[in-house]
């Protein structure tokens, strides 16, 4: 027992267009397998499920009844609580909610509506949550009791710095920046305007942070460095190194106009993928005759190099990775319009090979990383009951 198991968990991603709401999952701690943890794939189905899988064979551990409309989990770095994105009613058809759901009872209860973001501290001390453009509401993660809310101009993509400092948010409203908050001190404190007319998304490498963008041609870096002053980070000056930095990606077939690239962190690499699959609303499969790549951009952040075209074979509705970043997790939707085939994938992030494949049910997924105790794993579908807490009234 003094070795650590890792498991992975299939977290369904949430963002800020959720239609559904989110579900908070938490776990008392126990004595028993204290320290040890299993890497896992936690995932949400739609149809009312969170799923967990184990990292290594994407083998199915068990699962959890939600609300119907489940997209998105997110777990604190000590795997006792996550948060899941579902329907506000067990059969509603309007979003969006948020619960917690605590899997040592198991039991669940009603936390904020509306919502439509959730993302943990780097400690997991805190979740940040939006109910729009109304600020950055904030709740304690282990009494779930709310704390003061931090104030904020947009609706956010938000992204914490690992050393917890520092909470980035990348907003559209009220024209394209990213809105750099102070953990420390609760507030605001730099707008970094954007370029205009191109969809923006970035992530955090160490102490530094990459924007990335496709302005209909190729794609562009900018890099943010944390510093000590009053006013936040700010955009490095150093010429040819830090800011706008071409990146050559293969011709995709825009037409000229920006593509949308999904950013995250693989090691000390940027990794960036087009959503693809049959469930999304805008997916240029359906609208782009000509053949264009679909795959995953491994990205020299620093140069701006592309490293690699992984998989550009394969559509890919999400992508995450492991923090080790020997490997990736996704989940593959299809690439015909009439391919409604779901699967979720374990690939090598340096040569893009599919290493498992495990079919999913035909249905909308998504899935994130995390590290659970065995012992607060489900064995088989467990119907949690409803918790003590009282659920705060609608604003």
């Amino acid at each position: 027992m003094g070795k650590t198991t890792r498991t992975f968990v299939l977290l369904a991603g949430i963002s800020v267009w959720l239609s559904g709401a989110i579900v908070v999952l938490a776990a008392t701690p126990q004595a028993d397998n204290e320290g040890a943890s299993r890497a896992v794939i936690v995932a949400t189905q739609r149809d009312h499920r969170v799923q967990i899988f184990d990292a290594d064979s994407l083998m199915p551990l068990g699962s959890v009844v939600v609300n119907g409309l489940a997209s998105g989990v997110v777990a604190t770095p000590s795997g006792e609580t996550l948060f899941v994105a579902a329907a506000q009613t067990k059969d509603g058809n309007v979003c969006c909610a948020v619960f917690a759901l605590r899997l040592a009872e198991p039991s669940i209860c009603s936390l904020l509506y509306p919502a439509l973001q959730v993302t943990v501290a780097p400690d997991g001390e805190r979740v940040f949550l939006q109910r729009g453009n109304t600020g950055i509401d904030v709740f304690s993660t282990r009494t779930l009791a709310q704390l003061p809310t931090i104030r904020g101009p947009g609706v956010y993509h938000l992204m914490p710095s690992p050393d917890g400092r520092w909470l980035f948010g990348i907003t559209s409203f009220q024209g394209p920046s990213l809105d750099i908050f102070s953990l420390t001190e609760n507030r605001m404190v730099r707008r970094l305007p954007l370029p205009a007319g191109r969809y923006w998304d970035g992530a955090w490498i160490g102490k530094r942070f990459f924007l990335l963008a496709h302005d209909g041609r190729q794609g562009q870096v900018w890099t943010v460095q944390a510093e000590d002053s009053p006013q936040g980070p700010k955009f490095c000056k150093h010429e040819g190194t830090c800011v706008d930095r071409p990146v050559a990606l293969p011709d995709l077939r825009s037409d000229g106009k920006p593509v949308g690239l999904r950013v995250s962190s693989s090691g000390q690499s940027l990794i960036a993928y087009e959503p693809l699959s049959w469930w999304f609303k805008v997916d240029r499969r359906n609208e782009v005759k000509a053949p264009f790549p679909g795959g995953i951009f491994k990205i020299d952040p620093v140069s701006g190099k592309l490293l690699a075209h992984l998989a550009p074979e394969i559509d890919f509705a999400q992508v995450v990775a492991d923090p080790s970043g020997q490997f990736l997790y996704a989940i593959e939707a299809g690439r015909a319009a009439s391919d409604n085939r779901v699967h979720l994938l374990k690939l090598d992030s340096s040569t893009g090979q599919v290493a498992v494949s495990r079919p999913l049910a035909t249905d909308v997924w998504s899935i994130s990383f995390a590290e659970l105790r065995p012992d607060l794993i489900p064995r088989s579908e467990i119907q949690p009951g409803s918790c003590k807490k009282p659920t705060p009234a609608a604003e």
